[in-house]
C-alpha cells in the first residue's frame, strides 16, 4: 500500500513540474516589421500647395477583415491561411499602406502639379482614390503578394475609373524582412500604375 502511495506521490509531483514549467517556461519574443518609406535619415520633403495645384485625396482604405490583426498572414495552401504567432506588423497595415501609398505618390505626382494627402485630412479633395486590398500575404512558395481594386473618382463628375491591380515579389524562405521589403516593392509598383491614370 505504501509503494502504491510513493508512485502517486511521485507522479503527482512530476505532473505538477510539467505544468508549473509549462507556465513560467520562457516564449519566444514577438518580432515586429514595418514596412518603410526607404526616405533616408536627416532628409526633408517638402510638399507645399502653390496655385494651379490640384489636390488627392487617399482613402478609404479598406483591408479584408483576415488581415486586420497584428500577425502577419500566411497562405499554407490554396484555402488555408496561417497567422504567425511571434511575426507581428508593428501599426495595424491599414496605417502604413495609407501613408505608403501618399509619400509614394507625393513624389511621383509633386511634378505634375498635384498634392497628395489623406481624405481624413482634406475636405474637399479635387481627386480621391478608393483602396480596396483584397490581398496582402505571403504564399507557400514564398511570393509577396498584393492584389487591389481601386478608384479614380474627379469632384464633380463622380466614378471616373475602377482598376484591379495584382502585384507579386519573390521574398525568400528566410523570415519575414524579406517579406515586409517585398511587399514594399509591390506598393511601390502601385503607385507607379496609380501615378499614370
Amino acid at each position: 500500500m505504501k509503494h502504491r502511495y510513493n508512485i502517486s506521490m511521485s507522479i503527482f509531483a512530476l505532473f505538477f513540474l510539467i505544468v508549473f514549467q509549462g507556465c513560467t517556461g520562457k516564449s519566444a519574443p514577438p518580432r515586429f516589421y514595418l514596412i518603410d518609406t526607404g526616405v533616408a535619415q536627416n532628409t526633408t520633403l517638402n510638399f507645399r500647395i502653390k496655385d494651379g495645384f490640384s489636390t488627392v485625396g487617399i482613402g478609404p482604405l479598406i483591408m479584408p477583415s483576415y488581415l486586420d490583426r497584428p500577425q502577419i498572414v500566411t497562405q499554407t495552401s490554396p484555402h488555408r491561411l496561417e497567422l504567425m504567432e511571434f511575426d507581428k506588423w508593428a501599426e495595424p497595415l491599414d496605417e502604413t499602406f495609407t501613408r505608403l501609398v501618399i509619400h509614394n505618390l507625393s513624389l511621383r505626382l509633386y511634378g505634375d502639379k498635384l498634392a497628395v494627402f489623406d481624405l481624413k485630412s482634406i475636405s474637399n479633395a479635387d481627386y480621391q482614390v478608393r483602396i480596396n486590398v483584397e490581398r496582402f500575404d505571403k504564399t507557400i512558395d514564398n511570393q509577396a503578394v498584393l492584389s487591389v481594386r481601386w478608384s479614380v473618382i474627379k469632384k464633380g463628375d463622380g466614378l471616373q475609373s475602377t482598376w484591379l491591380s495584382s502585384y507579386s515579389s519573390v521574398c525568400g524562405a528566410d523570415g519575414f524582412e524579406t517579406f515586409a521589403a517585398a511587399q514594399n516593392t509591390n506598393i511601390d509598383r502601385l503607385c507607379a500604375d496609380m501615378s499614370k491614370a
